[in-house]
């Protein structure tokens, strides 16, 4: 049954039960003074009957059940009506057929106008029993034929009435449907297009829209699987801009970033629109070639290669920046998505080391080497605290008077396991990590620490060498670090000699110069260190607070050629230093040949081999008490 229906039929059941009901307490309290025993009956039996109703006015489900709760109503009325005046028993036979039927077949006039008119035909024969054919049918049936004309055009009108309602509720309610119904699509399309946007946003970079290193490893791994049928190889090229954190210390975050983006187009140009370009983050790019010879690799490689070394014009600087390469073949390299890339950054940072704007395929010996160098890097954290490193001491002799006048201090590592370490291979290391700050300043308190010892053991005073890192001299600490020192270890400022090398102080000259001012104010000696290797610019050298140089041991020795040291320059460099005011310190001295030249072009000072070798601490004590022995005879 329809649920609506089921309403209508349920609530007209009830209106008809609640009159027939208020009937049946109605003759029951007229008759109560005729019949005690009869109301006695009446009354408890209405309630009940009539209370059932009430009881399921809330449920629409039970309308059938309504019906025959009020059919059996009437059948009570009836019959107690009957028990009052036996001669309604053909007036009640007939009505109850009338209404009986009218209810069935739901004419819903007949059944109201019959139940109300026989209720009041059962009040009038309780006060006139003997009424007769005529005021019967003046008073119940003429009033019936009346009544139910009005209900029924009452019950039309109201049945029109009530269907334009419920059209009208029902498309209010259409509406109501359709207009959720949108508003669902329309939160779909949303909820969709935010999704998209941040899958676009997790897969994708910020700064130029190429793809990010998740969605690059996506790509490689599928191209992985189709190398792996089809047989060829595929080529994963990582590509780092040169010296970027310059040009972003130096012009700012916001140009570093527009050259990003430049850099990102130039890629995507070179690479076409077959293959993959992503940014994997900072000043890094990675490529994808799919199904490639090496020739076409390398092709690709020289091609990227050019593109990027291309002038920028970026808001009215021209800037030229240069890339290195690194390239991991699959199959040949690994078979692993993160075993490619890994190889891939070797091979860059491998170019790196060749000079930069280079591409490097990976070799296996670049995997001993990287393992090597992460072997370090973590045992380098330890080696201060397990005592690993060590100073050894280089004298510097005065070629006039032959005293010693310095010593430089060397920084040495003996590992328990792999022995001794070079320098060459550790600093650069401690450098990146920037473990050479805490490093440097251990270097520095050893080095006054053994100076002083050595100036209360009796031994003539001389000048303590330590080289300072470029990443040490950028802490901006520094100043406050070596006057902390000085004081701790009691040595005077006159006896500690700082040395930076020309890289340094032409790439930051302004920043070093206020430096060393502050440092020479302070009464510490500055020197150039490897003078000539680099720039080696009058300009630079007049513009800086230092006291001296120290010529390169390259210019001592025959090269491999077997070409002289070349003399010339190094008398060029002694003449000029000395137009400046300058001391001349020469390094990598290892035979009387080179002291007399060095002396007879009125060099100042000597270290090398010829004097000693680096010394441990008690070896160079040794030499000390040596020297002191001579200086007495």
């Amino acid at each position: 049954m329809d649920k609506d229906y089921a309403v209508r039929i349920h609530q007209r059941n009830l209106l008809i039960t609640k009159i027939i009901w208020g009937f049946w307490l109605l003759f029951s309290i007229v008759a109560f003074g005729a019949d005690a025993a009869t109301v006695g009956i009446l009354l408890p039996g209405g309630l009940v009957c009539g209370l059932i109703p009430f009881l399921l006015s809330h449920r629409p489900q039970y309308a059938v059940l309504t019906m025959y709760v009020t059919i059996t109503l009437l059948f009570s009325l009836c019959t107690a009506v009957t028990a009052f005046h036996p001669s309604l028993s053909m007036f009640i036979f007939f009505w109850l057929v009338l209404v009986m039927s009218s209810l069935y077949m739901q004419v819903w006039p007949i059944v109201y106008a019959g139940t109300l008119t026989f209720g009041a035909t059962c009040v009038f024969f309780l006060y006139q029993a003997d009424l007769t054919s005529g005021q019967m049918i003046l008073y119940d049936v003429i009033p019936f034929g009346l009544l139910s004309i009005c209900l029924t055009i009452f019950l039309v009108v109201n049945s029109r009435v009530s269907e334009q309602l419920c059209e009208t509720a029902e498309h209010n309610r259409q509406e109501a449907i359709e207009a959720k119904s949108q508003m669902e699509k329309l939160l779909n399309r949303l909820q969709k297009s935010a999704e998209r946007k941040m899958e676009h946003m997790a897969l994708h970079d910020a700064l130029t829209g190429l793809p990010n290193s998740r969605k690059y490893r996506i790509f490689l791994k599928e191209s992985l699987a189709r190398s792996a049928s089809s047989g060829r190889k595929t080529a994963v090229l990582l590509l780092d801009i040169d010296r970027f954190k310059f040009i972003n210390d130096s012009l700012g975050h916001r140009f570093g970033d527009e050259l990003i983006r430049e850099i990102a187009g130039r890629l995507r140009e070179c690479m076409g629109t077959n293959q993959i370009v992503a940014r994997q983050g900072g000043d890094e790019f990675m490529m994808l070639l799919e199904n490639v010879a090496c020739t076409e690799i390398e092709d690709m490689a020289n091609c990227l290669l050019q593109a990027v070394s291309k002038p920028f014009m970026l808001e009215g600087h021209e800037l030229i920046v240069t890339p290195s390469v690194g390239i991991s073949l699959y199959p040949d390299d690994g078979y692993t998505v993160d075993t490619l890339i890994k190889n891939a950054d070797t091979a860059m940072y491998r170019a790196k080391e060749q000079g930069r704007n280079t591409y490097c395929f990976y070799t296996g010996d670049m995997k001993e080497t990287s393992a090597r160098t992460m072997l370090l890097e973590n045992h380098l954290r330890r080696a201060m605290e397990n005592k690993e490193l060590v100073l050894y001491y280089q004298p510097q002799i005065c070629l006039r008077t032959g005293k010693l006048i310095g010593a430089e201090a060397l920084l040495r590592w003996q590992h328990p396991h792999l022995g001794w370490v070079f320098p060459s291979e550790f600093i650069p290391i401690a450098e990146e990590t920037g473990m050479i700050v805490s490093l440097g300043a251990w270097v520095l308190e050893e080095a006054c620490m053994a100076a002083r010892h050595w100036q209360k053991e009796g031994y003539s005073s001389f000048r303590i060498s330590v080289n300072l890192s470029a990443r040490q001299f950028r802490d901006q600490r520094l100043i406050d670090t070596v006057l902390g020192i000085l004081k701790r270890s009691e040595l005077e400022p006159e006896f500690l000699d700082l040395e930076i090398t020309e890289g340094m102080a032409i790439h930051h000259l302004h920043d070093v110069a206020c430096t060393l001012e502050a440092l020479k104010k302070a009464g510490i000696h500055i020197s150039i260190d490897d003078f000539g290797t680099g720039y080696s610019s009058l300009s630079y050298l007049k513009s800086l607070p230092i006291h001296s140089i120290k010529i390169d041991k390259s210019f001592m020795r025959t090269n491999e050629e077997g070409q002289e040291a070349d003399w010339a320059i190094v008398s060029a460099v002694i003449t000029m230093a000395h137009g400046l005011g300058l001391t001349v310190i020469a390094e990598g001295v290892e035979t009387e040949e080179q002291s007399d030249i060095l002396k007879a072009m009125d060099c100042d000072v000597i270290q090398g081999y010829l004097i000693a070798r680096p010394l441990a601490m008690e070896e160079f004590e040794k030499w000390l008490r040596g020297q002191q022995s001579q200086s007495l005879v």
